[in-house]
């Protein structure tokens, strides 16, 4: 599993959402963010802009003079063999040559730079700079030339690339406010998936799936235009990434949160197998060969700029051959769950007779209908039914036993139908084990 190998305080704020790693003079990683003044902080051992203003040895900062809303770093010219910064303001985008200490492009741009990701998009030959902002998505080259251009539902809140349906070409991810998450083939709208909240980051990873976050908490996985799973916090995901944590050679699912929670899950299911705390929100994540060349770690930042760095870390010489099949502590996980469950179970059977016992003093002979056996199933239909003309149609649920179970309470979970987004219905006369809802 990983294990924390270093710790550092930048001793500056970094914004949401802005944190980010690169290759700057093509051989050691840096790490960026925005931070208080509209400055671009750049961190790095290595002295990789030495006529910018230096602090503490080890961090440098870019004057941007610009309200900053996103930034990113990536290979836009390829003949460079290094990593360029793109920062995106209200009303420009600037490319930005850390190395030589100069200005790539400055490009005026009226939706403004919400979000922004480098890479190949589709089958153009160029790498571009996709920004998005207000209902409009625009692909700039390194000539700064607007190659491609295309609209959106709504102010984009998110972007990634990935090759949404396997045919070797990367698709364009967009998640925008109106809580829609759309796939792009270049300027073509090949899928759209309706969600319940603003789309606040998107996570590309294996064989057509991605995974989301809302802005209410919200975090899930979709395989192409199928949801997998979706779970669902108190506290709001910042930022999503993905790191291979057991060696398996998969990558699995890191999110970061606004109560400084760091949680690793497995992509298909959803279920934790790491977890951290910082001290303060989680503001970036990103993986990178930081500390050792050609071994990767994953660095996770805080609002208050702490810096903690963790690494894969085999503690037994077989786990790693384990880790093929289904490991043995998964075994022994599914094994003690259970066990719980059937401990629960005893206890409830035990505590029913203890009540049982004490009523029975008070008032005689009470015959018990708490008891749920082990084979109770619940069978429930939904339908559209209309009572009247007069009156409007209403959806029914009915939800029985498959015994004599009696049911004594229901919470029906819709969101976006019920404040709340839960219904709870408490029963207090029951028919035959029958329960019919009508909303």
């Amino acid at each position: 599993m990983l294990i924390p190998i270093f710790s550092l305080q930048l001793n500056n704020k970094v914004f949401p959402r802005t944190f980010a790693v690169g290759k700057f003079n093509g051989k050691n990683p840096s790490l960026i963010g925005a931070t208080a003044g509209n400055k671009v902080f750049i961190h790095s051992p290595h002295d990789i802009n030495p006529q910018a203003h230096q602090l503490d040895g080890s961090v440098s900062f870019l004057n941007v003079n610009q309200v900053i809303t996103s930034l990113a770093c990536g290979q836009l010219d390829e003949q460079l063999e290094k990593d360029l910064l793109v920062v995106g303001t209200n009303t420009n985008i600037i490319a930005y040559d850390m190395d030589r200490n100069v200005d790539l492009f400055f490009q005026e741009i009226q939706d403004g730079a919400n979000a922004i990701t480098i890479g190949s998009w589709g089958e153009l030959p160029e790498t571009l700079a996709i920004v998005g902002g207000n209902c409009s998505i625009h692909g700039f080259n390194k000539k700064c030339e607007d190659v491609l251009w295309t609209v959106t539902g709504d102010n984009v809140s998110a972007l990634s690339l990935l090759d949404f349906n396997s045919d070797g070409y990367n698709e364009l991810v967009v998640g925008s406010e109106d809580y829609d998450i759309r796939v792009f083939r270049e300027d073509q709208l090949i899928a759209d998936m309706q969600e319940s909240e603003i789309v606040v980051s998107i996570c590309p990873l294996v064989s057509g799936k991605f995974a989301y976050a809302l802005s209410n908490g919200t975090i899930g996985v979709y395989e192409r235009s199928n949801r997998q799973w979706r779970i669902k916090s108190r506290s709001i995901a910042i930022v999503l990434e993905k790191f291979d944590v057991d060696g398996d050679g998969v990558e699995e699912l890191v999110t970061g949160w606004s109560n400084g929670k760091v949680d690793i899950r497995n992509d298909r299911s959803g279920e934790v197998i790491f977890k951290d705390s910082l001290t303060a929100s989680v503001a970036g994540i990103v993986k990178a060969d930081y500390r050792v060349a050609g071994e990767n770690s994953l660095i996770c930042c805080t609002n208050e700029g702490e810096v903690r760095g963790y690494k894969f870390s085999v503690q037994d010489e077989n786990l790693a051959v384990a880790h093929t099949f289904k490991s043995s502590q998964e075994r022994v996980r599914d094994l003690l769950q259970k066990k719980q469950a059937l401990l629960l179970e005893i206890q409830n059977f035990e505590n029913i007779g203890k009540a049982n016992e004490g009523l029975n003093d008070q008032f005689g002979t009470i015959e018990v209908l708490a008891k749920i056996p082990a084979s109770t199933a619940i069978q429930t239909s939904l339908a559209v039914e209309k009572v009247g003309n007069d009156l409007p149609g209403h959806i029914a649920i009915k939800i029985k036993t498959t015994n004599d179970t009696i049911i004594r309470a229901v919470t029906i979970f819709a969101e976006g139908l019920f404040r709340g987004e839960c219904y709870v219905v408490y029963v207090i006369i029951l028919t035959n084990c029958l329960l019919s809802i009508n909303l």
